[in-house]
């Protein structure tokens, strides 16, 4: 990133620009046209929309403005989830109203000061307003919100199962019918050997011994201690492992189809995918990882040392493992993960963090589209974010509002843009008036004296 100084001579010329461009930016907004979109993630994205990207300068004052605009928006919708939109209307309507008072009156010249500290006083004024809402109101907002029976139906039931604690996923991958699954228990999508336990059967057994392996299992003698260990009570064991051998396999299916044995072997991939499952299996099973690597012997693994949990059910290329006592271990991680997907903006590698949080979720609510609503996906996770902000924090009646002389314009206008004014999230509310108002007034600081230029 690179910085130009540019000196102007003209103070007076530099805000006829900046009013240009707002101008620009407001005839946008009224033609109903997006002017930002927002990426369907937890680490929300605000970006100009296409139809405007081709007006878009790479330097200069249109540059300078919009991009103030747009770091405004993205600060306030990591917040208040659905405050984009209010956030550049209500920044466009006051910095007009604030530059065009300053270049039609040479006497005039605005009171920065004065503006920030009425801004505070009724970011004051309006968290007073704030109303929790109860089940039928949700369900309401809902119906106001998205305009779509069906996706306002979906919404609410996936909260309804999730809770404020519980987390929901919207699947990018379409499916035959709209469904919302809640999901109890660490779910990982990895199929055993079909040799051993068939794709359609499902497996459900409680205190389920549990060994993880990074690395190959070649010979049956590297796994004869768990085998004659389990083979007294036919105790349940999973074996997670880069692979194994042919004759291993048919060892295990053959004792398991004699009822001698119930061990069922999972083959986890070297890939991009599933590079991280075994760390992510490990920890939620409580097991230690064995690896040639460290030095560790698969024939070293003691069946009475290893990992129990209470229940583990297959079925259908999905594995779920019960295991409370890990609940600590696997909040870290989930911490830990949430930490990098707010450091990168490379989409392969949020789909993949995204990948391994649905997995580790305890409690998870996953809503998949019918190709019906496949053009939906967005709006759902945007409904969700939106509403969870709601449940958490409650509700504003933007009509109300009693703003400051300075700000009626500006509220009269996300008046007209809020779909549901009597119930909009008060988070989007309040940062609409912060990151809005302070927008505006780092637009009137562009003057003749410094202009700065920011090119990427």
């Amino acid at each position: 990133m690179s910085y130009f100084v540019n000196v102007h001579k003209d103070t007076k010329k530099v805000r006829f620009d900046i009013l240009k461009e707002i101008k620009e930016i407001k005839s946008i907004l009224n033609s109903d046209k997006p002017c930002i979109v927002v990426s369907n993630d937890e680490h929300t994205v605000v970006n100009w929309a296409p139809e405007i990207l081709g007006s878009a300068k790479t330097q200069g004052i249109p540059h300078i403005v919009r991009r103030i605009l747009l770091d405004a928006c993205e600060k306030g919708e990591n917040v208040g989830a659905g405050s984009a939109e209010l956030i550049l209307t209500w920044a466009v309507e006051l910095a007009e109203e604030l530059i065009r008072s300053d270049v039609t009156n040479s006497n005039s010249e605005v009171d920065t000061k004065n503006v920030q500290n009425e801004a505070e006083a009724f970011l004051e004024n309006a968290q007073l307003g704030t109303k929790l809402v109860s089940e039928n109101e949700l369900q309401n907002i809902l119906g106001l919100l998205s305009n779509n029976p069906k996706i306002a139906s979906m919404v609410f039931q996936s909260l309804k199962l999730a809770g404020l604690e519980g987390r929901i996923f919207v699947d990018s991958i379409t499916s035959d019918d709209d469904t919302v699954e809640l999901t109890n228990g660490y779910i990982f999508e990895y199929a055993p050997y079909s040799e051993v336990l068939d794709f359609n059967e499902r497996w459900d057994n409680r205190l389920v011994k549990i060994a993880v392996i990074d690395g190959f299992v070649e010979k049956v003698s590297e796994i004869n201690n768990i085998l004659e260990a389990s083979n007294s009570d036919v105790a349940p064991v999973i074996l997670f492992s880069r692979g194994f051998a042919a004759d291993v396999l048919s060892t295990l299916a053959i004792n398991r189809a004699r009822g001698t044995l119930n061990v069922v072997p999972v083959h986890i991939p070297f890939d991009e995918h599933s590079a991280n499952a075994l760390k992510d299996i490990s920890i939620t099973a409580g097991a230690n990882i064995v690896s040639s690597l460290t030095g560790d012997l698969i024939s070293s693994i003691k069946f009475d040392e290893m990992a129990v949990s209470s229940q583990v059910v297959i079925e259908k290329g999905k594995i779920m493992i019960q295991n409370e006592k890990s609940s600590v271990n696997v909040a870290l991680l989930i911490r830990e993960l949430q930490e990098k997907r707010s450091k990168t903006n490379h989409e392969a590698m949020q789909y993949l963090i995204d990948s391994r949080l649905r997995s580790l979720s305890s409690l998870a609510v996953r809503i998949k589209c019918s190709h019906e609503l496949e053009h939906s996906i967005k709006t759902i996770d945007l409904l969700l974010r939106t509403t969870r902000a709601i449940l958490a924090s409650g509700v504003i009646n933007l009509n109300r509002w009693d703003p400051p002389g300075i700000f009626k314009k500006p509220t009269q206008e996300i008046i007209k843009i809020a779909k549901a004014s009597e119930s909009t999230p008060i988070l989007a509310a309040l940062v609409t008036i912060k990151h809005g108002t302070q927008a505006a007034l780092e637009l009137l600081s562009i003057d003749a004296a410094l202009l700065l230029d920011r090119t990427i």
